[in-house]
């Protein structure tokens, strides 16, 4: 739960990743902490070659759930190459016990 403004301003880190920039809460655009850009990009397994995102967390995972998606990083490597980041994709790895 949050108990102040100041708790939005602390990176929030999911599979690994620091996310930090401008998030959207409840509507609400909030400044965060500096990008982490460089670390995120260690972790990144997406192999869509012309990706502006890559490393940029927020906008990644922004733009995969506004398409109803998840970003590459939530699915194995093979899975990942088929470019299905669809919600039913990962259910099926998850039900299979890939994920």
């Amino acid at each position: 739960m949050i108990a102040s403004v100041n708790d939005l301003l602390t990176p929030i880190s999911i599979f690994g990743y620091s996310f930090t920039g401008q998030i959207l809460i409840s509507g609400v655009e909030v400044e965060c902490m500096e990008c982490k850009k460089d670390r995120n990009l260690n972790n990144c397994n997406c192999t869509y070659e012309p990706c502006s995102r890559k490393g940029v967390c927020c906008d990644c995972i922004a733009y995969h759930l506004k398409n109803r998606e998840l970003p590459a990083c939530c699915f194995p490597d093979d899975a990942e190459k088929t470019w299905d980041r669809s919600f039913e994709h990962f259910a099926r790895l998850v039900g299979a016990g890939r994920v």
